[in-house]
């Protein structure tokens, strides 16, 4: 695609470093057409990869190393990617303006009350075919507290699926039979607070060095208690460099 020529000379060749450093990470762990489609994607999204981790992390001593770290776990991500999941990016990249074409049409809603399980969901695929839903958004399904949960938008475990609806088997069987019907699945992750009970804020609370730059502080509740995000259910994500700009 010859995106590096587009790239500022700085970018170009951070990018270049980057493919030289990391090529023999996929030497082995994918074939030949796979490491080609890997670099091509990588340089096409390299612009926005850099600004936004040259903004956020670029004066920490240990970013090259954290880079490193995360572009092994993109290869070993691509490495696992089923071929139908790849050839969807392609088309995608092929055409990326298609989640903006006039026939889109989004269906959200939770799981547990318009189907009862994710097999149940699975039973009303040819309803949605039938209306022309293009995107199946199913409302917080990831693990939350227990108890008050904001509607389950307060998180516990982005690793696992809540247990009412089903499994993250059934889960994955979803997503199979929504692709093979041309409906994307959406999932909230919820990436900027967790509940208290996450892995992240417990280690946070027990003063872990590496947790306490992943959330805001405070010295007392009178700031969270007045904002609009005000609850004891969450604990605000923030980035290091963000806490050590406030002390």
């Amino acid at each position: 695609m010859h995106n590096i020529f587009c790239m500022a000379p700085e970018v170009r060749e951070a990018f270049k470093h980057v493919k030289t450093v990391e090529s023999h990470r996929l030497e082995g762990r994918l074939d030949p057409r796979d490491i080609d489609v890997f670099w091509l994607r990588f340089e096409r999204y390299f612009d926005d990869l850099y600004y936004s981790l040259t903004a956020l992390y670029g004066d920490r001593e240990d970013a090259l190393v954290c880079f490193g770290a995360m572009f092994g776990r993109m290869v070993e991500a691509y490495s696992q990617r089923p071929v139908a999941l790849k050839l969807l990016d392609l088309e995608r990249q092929f055409t990326p303006q298609w989640f903006q074409r006039s026939h889109m049409l989004g269906y959200a809603c939770y799981s547990v009350h318009f189907a009862g399980t994710l097999q149940g969901v699975r039973d009303k695929l040819p309803y949605l075919e039938e209306l022309g839903v293009t995107d199946l958004d199913l409302m917080p399904l990831l693990e939350p507290r227990e108890g008050p949960s904001d509607g389950g938008y307060a998180m516990k475990d982005y690793r696992k699926v809540r247990s009412d609806p089903g499994t993250l088997v059934d889960l994955i069987d979803v997503a199979d039979d929504l692709r093979a019907r041309g409906i994307s699945l959406c999932l909230d992750l919820v990436l900027n607070h967790v509940a208290c009970e996450h892995e992240w804020a417990v280690r946070d609370q027990a003063g872990a060095d590496r947790y306490l730059g992943y959330f805001h502080t405070f010295p007392d509740r009178s700031l969270p208690d007045g904002s609009v995000l005000s609850s004891d259910l969450v604990v605000e994500l923030a980035s290091p460099m963000m806490r050590d700009r406030e002390g």
